[in-house]
């Protein structure tokens, strides 16, 4: 007589309570930044110029990085579906693309201040597809954390 072979071990359906809190430590940390970059320009704006350019321009680099990066880290530790992650991708270049638009804009003006064109690219095009791509990432995020429930959002 023979032994039959064991079952496999069923997966791990449950994550820790670490494991569940991951998302919301990211989609924070996210918030956090997006408040901290988004407004970086006017606390450093006191630092003044190297050359040309400005030190709240170099430093606003870094928005589209701390913000990006933690909305993805959000996504992946919430196990976001197809979906959220097209939105996101979608949102990302879009975000990108206005958060350089504007940034661009913002230089040239510091340079040669008056332009109306600085106005319409900074203020107007950069501004409406930066946060288009803000609109389209928080729509990810909502589609990929959706499924939590109120429970695993407070563990």
């Amino acid at each position: 007589m023979t032994t039959p072979p064991a079952a496999p071990a069923e997966p791990h359906t449950h994550p820790t309570a670490e494991h569940d809190a991951r998302p919301l430590r990211w989609l924070t940390a996210c918030a956090l930044l997006y408040g901290l970059t988004h407004h970086i320009g006017f606390g450093l704006a006191g630092l003044g110029t190297i050359g040309h350019t400005r030190w709240a321009d170099w430093a606003d680099i870094l928005t589209p990085y701390a913000v990006l990066l933690t909305a993805a880290a959000a996504l992946h530790t919430a196990r976001a579906d197809r979906t959220a992650w097209i939105l996101y991708l979608t949102g990302a270049i879009t975000y990108v693309e206005g958060h350089g638009i504007h940034l661009a804009a913002n230089s040239v003006g510091n340079d040669t201040p008056g332009l109306p064109v600085v106005h319409l690219w900074d203020e107007v095009a950069g501004h409406y597809i930066w946060y288009a791509g803000t609109a389209l990432v928080a729509a990810a995020l909502t589609r990929g954390l959706a499924h939590r429930t109120r429970l695993d959002l407070t563990t």
